[in-house]
């Protein structure tokens, strides 16, 4: 991953040295969106990242939290079996 990541950041400084870049700003970030190697304007960082805990704002795992909610709950077997003892 580490040399993808590097490997994509020399391209896109090649690209931007030789003007070839369609970007407006030279500064980036890189990173996976979405399981997606993008890069970030670095004008745009505040605007996903939370600055009081050093996080994005959209985090993946958030979409599993009703997963995880459903999970959580016992299942009617298990009830069952409580009410059996």
């Amino acid at each position: 991953m580490a040399t993808r990541l590097t490997s994509d950041a020399i391209d896109y400084l090649i690209n931007a040295c030789d003007g070839e870049s369609s970007e407006e700003a030279p500064a980036a970030c890189i990173g996976m969106v979405d399981d997606v190697l993008t890069f970030t304007p670095l004008y745009q960082v505040p605007r996903i990242f939370d600055e009081t805990h050093q996080r994005p704002k959209k985090q993946w795992w958030m979409r599993l939290r009703p997963l995880a909610r459903m999970l959580a709950q016992p299942s009617a077997a298990y009830a069952e079996e409580q009410w059996a003892e």
